[in-house]
């Protein structure tokens, strides 16, 4: 997810990278808007990624509350290690 767009309460997802899991994919799309992480209302992404670390290493279950349209669903997603996702992978 990124880049957001701050929110009132919470932060509007602007894309879904494509290169992340499939389970992520479809739990968010495009518009949609995160408002809280651990039952904890969340104002900014700074805010969101500090209460993401603070559950634990990189596979941790990270409940989330989502505003989807009209609906405002929970839903839980596990965290990925970030410097894994950002290092280049070989090309040969």
């Amino acid at each position: 997810m990124s880049p957001p767009t701050k929110f009132r309460d919470g932060f509007v997802v602007a894309r879904v990278s494509p290169r992340r899991a499939a389970p992520i994919a479809r739990a968010f799309t495009s518009g949609d808007i995160i408002l809280a992480s651990s039952a904890a209302r969340v104002r900014s992404q700074a805010e969101f990624y500090r209460k993401v670390w603070a559950r634990g290493a990189a596979g941790s279950e990270i409940p989330l509350r989502v505003l989807q349209g009209i609906d405002v669903r929970e839903v839980k997603v596990r965290s990925i290690d970030r410097m894994d996702y950002f290092r280049q992978k070989p090309t040969y």
